[in-house]
């Protein structure tokens, strides 16, 4: 759990950034990987700025899309684990990923590093 906890402190400290810096994909992926060794996104969603994100998210659909190309079908909220990759439909009609970290989603948002309960999530994938 200790490089869970560094993971959450750079976290804290970086401003939002599409592109590989500090994005909700990036966390969430730097969080499992902490937790299981491996990033489940390497390699399979390549993007570098705001426009090259939001044109994959829009020809898969959403963000809600990529994740199933992925990673599968997601499963219910109930029973998540550690290091589960959550997804959460924010107020604004647009999908967030996050991860789970005991009862709670931890997310990267683009205001600062969340801590939300874990009923806001709607989906998740087992890593």
């Amino acid at each position: 759990m200790n490089n869970v906890r560094q993971v959450l402190r750079e976290y804290s400290d970086r401003r939002f950034s599409w592109g590989g810096q500090a994005d909700c994909c990036v966390f969430a992926c730097a969080v499992v990987e902490a937790i299981h060794g491996h990033n489940p996104m390497e390699g399979k969603f390549d993007y570098t700025n705001k426009a090259e994100a939001l044109n994959a998210i829009s020809e898969h659909g959403n963000l809600v899309d990529i994740c199933i190309a992925h990673l599968g079908q997601p499963l219910p909220v109930e029973g998540a684990k550690d290091g589960d990759i959550l997804a959460a439909l924010q107020e604004d009609g647009t999908w967030i990923v996050g991860v789970a970290i005991g009862e709670r989603m931890a997310v990267k948002t683009k205001i600062s590093l969340m801590d939300w309960p874990l009923h806001y999530a709607q989906h998740r994938w087992s890593m």
